[in-house]
């Protein structure tokens, strides 16, 4: 914008300068005497004289015109500052907006992990009761396993017992029966009594086997029934551990669900920041953008009233040298291709369209001539090697 505002002042000095320059070439043109050289015979040139007062006038619409355009250009650039300044504002409240969502998005974050750290040791501290509960439920269980191989061991012993007492029975009974066989030799008349008493005896002895027989079975059961017992209890210890593991499981998964749940919340908050700053970004950059297409209008414009005003520069530079041969009647144009190097002088004319008058056209391509150099323009990249316009002496400049 400020190479712009200087290219425009320097582009008004140069217009100053160049119609100050004009009325001096004007004045002197007016005060020059003019040589008779014998009685040539040449085409007598009307001569054009040119009221100071319009030149005057001129000069003033001139620079109203400049001061005007001024105005307009310094009360769009005071626009585009503002709304410049509008852009900057509305970014400093959305960054400001975006601190505050970032620093309250930290926030939540340092609560959620300090929630963490906090479930963290507590679950620890449950992890660490469990294991205390679980060496206590193997200690007991190895002092019940202790406890029925003692049992396992005493039921052992008691049928070794058992086994050596109906050994010692059969050895008894075999020696009585030898001492009954003896005594059945010797005293065949004690047979009867010796067989009655045997017989009771025996009956006795059994009785006594079948109810010492029954106590052992009822013992058996009883211990079959506490070892049912015991490895129901065991059942049901193990069922609850497995239940317990199953409950710490679905705990660890529930932990787990969670902490994806929060990473997830995270994730997305994080991407509503990012595109919070994309939009911001976005917005940036269609601001730029919107202000770089108004700034490239406007040198468009600039450009092209410049282009205008630069081809109306060399018109009327043209015409202010063309003197109109008597032989040429009013409304006469013709087409006039001009080549040029950057410093403005003319090296070469060709009247491309023809007026049909021959004077006419001689006089137009010596007016080019004699107005090399031509004005240049104020931007240098208006400027063409090869400049091609139609003069028309009596067209509006």
């Amino acid at each position: 914008m400020r190479k712009i505002l200087d290219r425009f002042f320097a582009g008004f000095a140069a217009v100053v300068i160049h119609l100050v320059l004009i009325g001096t070439l004007l004045i002197s043109l007016e005060w020059t005497p003019q040589k008779s050289v014998g009685n040539p015979q040449v085409d007598v040139v009307e001569a054009v004289v040119v009221d100071e007062s319009k030149v005057t006038q001129e000069l003033e619409r001139l620079r109203e015109q400049e001061r005007q355009k001024k105005l307009q250009e310094e009360e769009r650039v005071r626009k585009i500052a503002d709304r410049a300044s509008q852009a900057i504002t509305k970014r400093k409240e959305e960054e400001s907006k975006l601190s505050k969502l970032q620093e309250r998005l930290a926030e939540e974050k340092r609560q959620h992990e300090a929630e963490a750290e906090r479930r963290k040791k507590a679950e620890k501290e449950r992890l660490k009761q469990l294991e205390e509960q679980q060496v206590a439920l193997a200690e007991k269980r190895r002092a019940e396993e202790e406890r029925i191989a003692a049992l396992a061991a005493e039921r052992e012993t008691e049928i070794e017992k058992r086994r050596q007492v109906e050994a010692e029975n059969k050895r008894i009974e075999e020696e009585n029966r030898k001492a009954q066989a003896e005594k059945q030799r010797i005293e065949e008349e004690k047979r009867q009594a010796e067989a009655e008493r045997r017989r009771v005896a025996e009956e006795r002895r059994q009785e006594e086997e079948a109810r010492r027989k029954a106590q052992e079975q009822k013992r058996i059961a009883e211990e079959e029934k506490r070892k049912a017992e015991e490895q129901r209890r065991i059942a049901e210890e193990q069922k609850l551990k497995a239940e317990e593991e199953r409950r710490k499981a679905e705990e660890q998964q529930r932990i787990a669900e969670e902490g994806q749940r929060k990473a997830e919340e995270e994730r997305r908050k994080a991407e509503e920041a990012r595109r919070l700053a994309e939009e911001q970004k976005r917005r940036e950059s269609d601001l730029q953008d919107q202000i770089a297409l108004e700034l490239a209008k406007e040198r468009e414009q600039l450009l092209g009233r410049q282009r205008t005003e630069y081809e109306s520069q060399i018109k009327a530079t043209v015409e202010r040298n063309w003197r109109r041969p008597t032989s040429a009647p009013s409304g006469l144009t013709c087409t006039v291709r001009v080549e040029q190097i950057p410093g403005g002088e003319v090296i070469n004319v060709q009247i491309k369209k023809s007026s049909g008058n021959v004077s006419f056209d001689r006089s137009v391509e010596a007016a080019v001539r004699k107005s090399s150099p031509l004005p240049r323009p104020k931007d240098a990249s208006l400027f063409e090697r090869v400049i091609i316009f139609t003069f028309d002496p009596e067209a509006e400049v």
